[in-house]
């Protein structure tokens, strides 16, 4: 997610952004780097993502208030970029990822609508998405330090369409066996309505994951060394 041009780590190789195959470079060094650094790398304070782990999520949106502990985040390691662009003068970044499943678990506490349809209950919940395209872009401004130049988010934007949904809540409506059956036979049968109505949550929540590990590594590398051959007239700022 940006993170695979970094020279710091010998599984990290950099791109010229003056090659002629920038792109392909990029792409393929990333889904190198990837495959390392979902396993967490403490020199840029990243956690392991296998899985990423949540103490707390609150939800209150569209007549839904749900509390999730205990949540946990898995199958980065399944993901794959495809896609990479880099504009030094609009100061945008856009990344296109595949992942063939993606698993969020959770302990939860719910009451509300999703939907139009009640829910309510506490226990154990899972959704899953299978085979996703994930969309993350953000915005950036350069600072100075040391006579070197360091990216900084200044707005970012994640979005996902996964080919099914698979929903899962144990415990719903104090145990009741039929109405629990009922409404995951139900928001299982309409994931996409209830994508469409919860995906700002959703991405922003794997905005906040995926600038969490952004974030810790344009903190410390320069983009003299992200990108060898970048160029700035200081002057000019």
């Amino acid at each position: 997610m940006g993170f695979f041009l970094i020279l710091e780590a010998e599984y990290i190789k950099g791109c010229p952004l003056d090659a002629p195959n920038f792109k392909e470079c990029a792409i393929q060094n990333g889904n190198e780097a990837l495959l390392q650094l979902v396993k967490g790398d403490a020199s840029y304070k990243i956690p392991s993502f296998l899985p990423f782990r949540l103490p707390f999520v609150a939800v209150n949106f569209n007549g839904l208030t749900m509390n999730l502990t205990n949540a946990s985040f898995s199958g980065t390691e399944n993901l794959k970029l495809q896609d990479f662009t880099f504009d030094p003068v609009k100061k945008t970044t856009s990344m296109a990822f595949t992942g063939s499943m993606i698993s969020y678990q959770f302990n939860y506490k719910a009451k509300g609508r999703i939907v139009a349809f009640p829910i309510e209950g506490q226990g154990y919940g899972s959704i899953k998405l299978y085979n996703a395209t994930y969309l993350y872009s953000h915005n950036f401004e350069v600072k100075t330090k040391n006579k070197k130049h360091y990216m900084v988010i200044v707005k970012n934007n994640i979005t996902l369409e996964p080919e099914t949904v698979q929903v899962s809540f144990d415990g719903l409506f104090n145990g009741n066996k039929l109405l629990g059956d009922n409404l995951n036979k139900f928001l299982n049968e309409n994931w996409r309505e209830i994508m469409a109505e919860f995906r700002p949550i959703i991405s922003d929540m794997n905005g906040l994951i995926a600038n969490h590990m952004v974030k810790r590594i344009y903190e410390k590398i320069p983009l003299e060394e992200i990108y060898p051959g970048i160029a700035f007239d200081d002057k000019s700022r």
